[in-house]
């Protein structure tokens, strides 16, 4: 599997740093649309569309103007087969550094 590419790798950078957290729409959208390693990620109406090869992963709809960044961070890292079991703050911690390991 190739390496994300310039402007996924920063939404993937945004988003791992509070995992738990929301990030402004914003920021989000400073970054979009991305549709570059077959990933196309953009708005539609009030929510984050996630496509992989043409293919639906999901969708994110907005929360008090933010995402939610565990949720963007599971759909795309899918794609690199990197998950986590549950949401205790040790699988959290193992599925950060596997996102970093896999952005170095």
């Amino acid at each position: 599997m190739n390496k994300p590419s310039r402007k996924l790798r920063e939404l993937i950078l945004l988003c791992s740093e509070n995992l738990k957290g929301l990030s402004r729409k914003s920021d989000i959208e400073k970054l979009l649309p991305i549709n570059d390693d077959n990933f196309f990620i953009d708005t539609q109406d009030s929510k984050l569309i996630i496509k992989y090869n043409n293919e639906l992963l999901g969708n994110i709809w907005i929360d008090t103007n933010c995402y939610s960044n565990l949720e963007i961070l599971k759909l795309i890292t899918q794609v690199y087969d990197i998950s986590f079991k549950n949401e205790e703050i040790l699988e959290l911690v193992k599925y950060k550094n596997k996102i970093t390991m896999m952005l170095l």
